[in-house]
């Protein structure tokens, strides 16, 4: 038979939040120097996106009732990812927020005893396991306290005093997000999207292969996913051939590619190594 817990409500978590939040100021005529950037939307206070989004997900709750223990912590997660528009099972999101280590590994436990399936699903012992793990973690879950990060990490700003000379992409700066700056010196006025952040980064590097390869005489490139499976003639995976990219560069140079002739020269050098190596047998 399950045991029925009485949920208490927080009270000092609340406070030292409140506390915390009210130390927080927006930034105004100074330059951005932290690496995340949060746009402030209408009627919002800088810190809100942490002790604000915290008391309504959680409603103020430090611990439910084992027996809804499931049902609350998955509201919890779903109006979590809700709030704060990213998706929070999503590896490349949490670590491009930089968040305490602790954070990333509990919201991925969360996910997965929320995603996984037990066979038997009646089993009152499976179900009561599920139930008071899934307990735990909403009782860690009240614990996080992300003022710190948020003081230490987080520029906030409202739209209408954002730096002149600050570049997003199309169709941003939206309200309510939050965005962290491009990793290159060169580029610290770049902001990317948290959601879209490591994508970006790779797109950008995938162009400037493109245009090296290009540059160095290519007129045909194929990129394709490492292949996870073979088949058994060694060729990549139908799977991983549905994400094969095709690339048609035009205007490619028509003369003697430099790739093309240090292949050559490598490729005598390899063969006159080889010559040297001892035959075995």
């Amino acid at each position: 038979m399950l045991k029925r817990q009485r949920p208490s409500h927080a009270s000092t978590h609340g406070q030292l939040d409140r506390l915390a939040k009210s130390n927080i100021q927006p930034l105004v005529g100074a330059p951005l120097s932290k690496p995340l950037l949060h746009i402030l939307e209408h009627g919002e206070m800088p810190g809100d996106m942490v002790a604000k989004t915290k008391q309504l997900v959680l409603h103020g709750q430090t611990d439910v009732y084992i027996t809804r223990a499931e049902i609350e912590l998955k509201k919890a997660m779903q109006s979590l990812a809700f709030l704060t528009h990213s998706e929070i099972n999503s590896v490349l999101t949490l670590t491009a927020l930089s968040l305490p280590k602790a954070v990333t590994p509990l919201f991925w436990t969360i996910n997965a005893l929320l995603q996984e399936k037990y066979q038997k699903t009646n089993d009152p012992s499976l179900i009561q396991h599920r139930n008071h793990d899934a307990r735990l973690l909403f009782q860690q879950l009240a614990k996080l306290n992300l003022v710190p990060w948020s003081n230490r990490l987080v520029d906030y700003v409202r739209p209408d005093e954002l730096p002149n000379d600050i570049l997003f992409p199309l169709g941003h700066p939206l309200l309510g997000r939050t965005y962290r700056k491009h990793p290159f010196k060169s580029r610290q006025n770049h902001y990317l999207p948290v959601t879209d952040y490591f994508s970006s980064l790779f797109q950008e590097r995938e162009q400037a292969l493109l245009s090296l390869l290009g540059q160095l005489g290519a007129t045909k490139i194929t990129i394709t996913p490492l292949p996870t499976v073979l088949d058994t003639d060694g060729k990549a995976s139908p799977s991983a051939q549905l994400h094969q990219k095709v690339f048609h560069i035009l205007n490619a140079p028509v003369v003697c590619s430099p790739l093309l002739h240090y292949k050559k020269i490598l490729g005598s050098r390899v063969n006159q190594l080889g010559n040297r190596l001892p035959m075995n047998g």
